[in-house]
């Protein structure tokens, strides 16, 4: 049986040494790679225009059109009518004039949208809209490089491809910046529709950051309320031990690796939370069973027996998770790997801190307790 409570000082120094790397990584970059979520910035929804969407409107086209009656031919050659008859005429002719005329103020407008295929104060049209291909596929890295390239004050672009088009995101929000990513895109595929901007403001960022914090604390906070009441308080202290390590250590990773942070990686730390402890708690829970049944064995001994007795189930749950968290993240879009990334992350470094971090520490922790009760 290994001894986990034995070999916890190269669990520590294993754990240590990458929380020192993301404070390393911290200092020299300066802090996280925020997205504009918390730092502030700018998001647009663009729907790319083709081909077929101009033909869908092309064949409704002609229903729109109102052309004038022309008059006939045999008119000329038709009797008098009745006073009574000529009024209604005139009328019906008067009538027939304001209509043609108001069909005539409005056609440019009506051609300018059939033209594109969208609502015309939406759209953008390029200087070449021979540009506009039967279908759009979007490449992510590509839009990214090509708005980072063509707009100076823009060095980065975060995309994100939908189904019609793709989202882009970037820090700048000045008007000119703005126009001019604008009518970048609008050149490079012809003809684009926006479909919605936003505006993240720095305040609103700070504030989500800050309400991120404070939901992290809760959760850990009821969590060592919830294991003291089931267990006892150092098994408590344990698991938020174990907690806050995972949470460093995902922290780490995207230091190092320079991830950016957004909501879906604050969402994937809560969830990565509770799943965290939950491999804990079975841990927890049998060492209390076996703290039971062998009164007089040591913590060490209990502890490694129980880290054993758990470790299939452990592990079996880690590994199942996995292989359906990273199928999503191979074929899933970017805003689906931004969130499972974090969990594949936040699941082996679950696994690994229920192991090797929870158990040990409440070992020594007891440990520590009992010899100072001699003392």
């Amino acid at each position: 049986m290994f001894n986990y409570v034995q070999k916890r000082n190269i669990s520590f120094i294993i754990s240590i040494a990458i929380i020192l790397a993301g404070i390393i990584a911290y200092a020299i970059f300066g802090g996280f790679n925020a997205d504009i979520d918390f730092t502030g910035g700018y998001t647009m929804t663009v729907e790319v225009a083709t081909t077929k969407t101009m033909q869908k409107v092309d064949a409704v086209e002609p229903q729109q059109e109102v052309t004038p009656e022309a008059p006939s031919q045999n008119a000329e050659a038709e009797a008098p009518v009745e006073n009574a008859e000529n009024t209604e005429n005139a009328q019906t002719t008067e009538s027939a004039e304001n209509a043609q005329a108001q069909t005539q103020e409005a056609a440019p407008n009506e051609e300018q949208t059939a033209t594109v295929g969208f609502n015309k104060s939406e759209i953008i049209t390029g200087e070449d809209i021979t540009k506009v291909k039967d279908s759009f596929v979007c490449n992510e890295d590509a839009v990214a490089a090509l708005v980072a390239k063509n707009v100076k004050t823009i060095d980065k672009a975060n995309v994100v491809k939908t189904d019609t088009g793709f989202i882009v995101k970037f820090r700048q929000t000045d008007d000119a910046s703005i126009a001019e990513v604008k009518k970048v895109l609008a050149n490079e595929y012809g003809q684009i529709k926006i479909i919605s901007e936003d505006k993240v403001s720095a305040t609103v960022g700070s504030e989500l950051w800050g309400n991120a914090s404070k939901a992290l604390i809760i959760a850990a906070v009821l969590m060592l309320l919830y294991i003291t009441i089931r267990f006892e308080f150092l098994s408590g202290v344990s698991a938020v031990v174990a907690l806050i390590h995972d949470l460093l250590v995902m922290m780490s990773v995207y230091l190092i690796f320079r991830l950016p942070i957004n909501t879906s990686f604050v969402a994937a730390m809560l969830t990565i939370l509770g799943y965290s402890i939950n491999a804990t708690i079975v841990i927890f829970d049998r060492i209390r069973e076996n703290a039971k049944l062998e009164k007089s064995a040591s913590f060490d001994d209990v502890t490694n027996k129980s880290i054993s007795q758990t470790l299939t189930r452990a592990i079996n749950t880690s590994i199942t998770t996995l292989i359906t968290i990273v199928m999503v993240y191979i074929l899933g879009v970017k805003s689906v790997k931004e969130f499972a990334l974090p969990i594949i992350i936040g699941i082996v470094c679950g696994t690994y801190s229920s192991i090797f971090i929870a158990g040990p520490v409440w070992a020594m922790f007891k440990g520590m307790k009992n010899k100072k009760e001699r003392r």
